[in-house]
């Protein structure tokens, strides 16, 4: 096959193009212009994800097109306008050269706020932001455009990402709270959160690029490993890092030195069923948390040796 991936240098992309030439696939790697892949062997194109023509010249002769492109922050009319006009620029040059499927990455943001648990892909949605609000529109443009007979394929909505390449997300953030600052425990530490590995992405991503049909139905991308914050401080202890905790009795009154959005970050639990994606695309995630770090905290010399 000839799959095209936008943003293929972010942490999703970049993963993605190792798991298609891991299975024999041609790739057309877009990047954002100035960017850059650690793959020599694969050729980056710089392109405005706006203009349909450059899209379209860039997609002649694909099999399909795996959309990981997103601004993520910043304002929010331009998040909007990003995200929302980028897909539709994107599903028109598909339309035009003919690319028969899409892989849309979008997010679980798109369910809001609140506890959820054992959350399946009808769960109503609540978008709390600007990027989760451009997610549900995308997803709705990718819906509509498979529904006309125009395109086939599937919706992706990972968990929490995270990642040895991960340079500014929730690793850098977590391994740095590990390693220098306090970890809060509110409900005793027992919340549940629900992270993926990028490699683990990319396999769905791959997966779905491969498979047949697809209407752009929503699936759910997670690890399944149903963690709490406890197990996942006692994972990150066992690779050597400090890991030091802080009960949170009042998660609306925090201890002094430890900021309220971190608190709020694991106060809710997480955790959504796979049980979709392992129907429809086969997929089975394979990392395990935090170990597949494991070279990343060695190599910044604040682990536990290898044995």
């Amino acid at each position: 096959m000839r799959v095209a991936v936008t943003w293929a240098a972010g942490l999703v992309g970049r993963a993605t193009v190792r798991a298609l030439r891991a299975v024999g696939d041609e790739i057309i790697a877009l990047v954002r212009p100035g960017g850059r892949l650690p793959e020599p062997s694969v050729r980056a194109h710089a392109a405005d994800l706006a203009n349909v023509r450059e899209l379209e010249a860039l997609f002649a002769g694909c099999d399909a097109v795996v959309h990981t492109a997103a601004l993520l922050g910043g304002a929010d009319d331009a998040v909007r306008a990003s995200n929302i006009e980028g897909t539709r620029a994107l599903i028109d040059a598909m339309r035009a050269a003919r690319v028969p499927r899409i892989v849309f990455l979008s997010t679980v943001a798109v369910y809001g706020g609140g506890d959820l648990l054992d959350v399946d892909e009808v769960h109503p949605l609540q978008p709390g932001n600007a990027y989760a609000s451009s997610k549900v529109l995308g997803e709705e443009m990718v819906r509509a455009a498979c529904e006309a007979g125009s395109l086939a394929g599937f919706v992706l909505r990972p968990t929490t990402i995270y990642g040895a390449e991960d340079e500014r997300g929730v690793t850098p953030f977590l391994l740095s709270l590990a390693r220098d600052g306090v970890i809060p425990l509110v409900r005793g530490g027992r919340v549940r959160m629900d992270l993926v590995a990028a490699d683990d992405v990319a396999r769905a991503c791959v997966l779905a690029a491969h498979a047949s049909g697809g209407r752009g139905e929503p699936l759910h991308v997670s690890s399944d490993e149903g963690l709490d914050v406890r197990t996942i401080v006692e994972r990150l202890r066992g690779l050597g890092l400090p890991t030091r905790t802080v009960d949170v009795a009042d998660p609306e009154h925090p201890p002094a030195g430890v900021p309220r959005e971190l608190v709020a970050l694991v106060s809710e639990h997480r955790g959504f069923s796979i049980d979709r994606a392992r129907t429809w695309i086969s997929y089975q995630p394979k990392s395990h948390f935090p170990e597949s770090l494991r070279a990343r905290i060695e190599d910044a010399g604040c682990g536990a040796p290898r044995v």
